[in-house]
């Protein structure tokens, strides 16, 4: 009688042994399915960049461990010309336009900042946080002059008359006031492009003056008179140093 208990608990602490087996590695499955797509509803499907989804959790991660006194830089970029390529060569050839503009800017912010693609010809790279304003300013204007620069050599090899050249707005903002980067960014790039007047030249880099730190910005202030630069490439690039890691793309 006790040898058939002990068969029938050995049994049965078997089969419970591969049922738990089993429920491991389905819940194992199941996470990694929910992992996969969160991670596709945060790409963009064309370049492999950030969209905007992954562009906010990026963002999200990083002032979760911001300090009071630290600010965040952003720099929009917006393609100049797609349109026309797009008219002239098809969508198609858009899409390697829009592709190899995304491999230009993945390579020059490699380690540097988190890329993202908003959709159509638009692009937004968020730099580190920073507690250091002026350096953080410095950063991004030197990232957005090697963007322009990188931006402005791409090319086609199907089609050698395809050029293109990027508008590029830069802003730094209070930790605190986050909410108002990517907006500053996108109407600095877009007061750039006005600028342009319609010419397929190196654009200016506007950087919005630094709102004062330790206070929230009161929604009735006007945006301060921006600071223009004149792009030059910054051929003399430094790698900049930064306070904190960004999550990877």
């Amino acid at each position: 009688m006790g040898s058939v208990i002990a068969v029938a608990a050995g049994a049965l602490a078997g089969a419970l042994t591969v049922a738990l087996l089993a429920l491991v590695r389905r819940n194992r499955e199941l996470r990694q399915r929910l992992r996969a797509a969160v991670q596709a509803a945060q790409t963009d499907c064309l370049t492999g960049l950030a969209n905007r989804a992954g562009l906010r959790y990026h963002l999200h991660r990083l002032l979760a461990g911001a300090r009071a006194d630290d600010v965040v830089a952003a720099v929009a970029l917006d393609l100049d010309g797609l349109k026309i390529v797009n008219d002239r060569h098809g969508h198609p050839v858009g899409d390697q336009v829009v592709a190899a503009v995304a491999r230009r800017i993945t390579a020059t912010t490699a380690r540097t900042g988190c890329p993202a693609r908003l959709g159509g010809d638009e692009f937004v790279v968020l730099l580190d946080r920073y507690s250091d304003a002026d350096l953080a300013r410095r950063d991004a204007n030197r990232l957005a002059g090697r963007l322009t620069e990188t931006i402005g050599h791409v090319g086609l090899a199907d089609h050698p008359d395809v050029t293109i050249t990027a508008s590029v707005g830069v802003a730094v903002r209070p930790a605190d006031d986050a909410d108002d980067l990517l907006a500053a960014a996108d109407a600095a790039m877009y007061r750039a492009k006005r600028a342009r007047h319609g010419r397929h030249s190196a654009p200016d880099i506007r950087v919005p003056t630094q709102l004062p730190r330790h206070r929230r910005r009161d929604p009735s202030e006007s945006d301060p008179a921006p600071v223009t630069e004149r792009s030059t490439g910054h051929a003399g690039y430094d790698k900049p140093t930064y306070d904190g890691s960004l999550p990877a793309a």
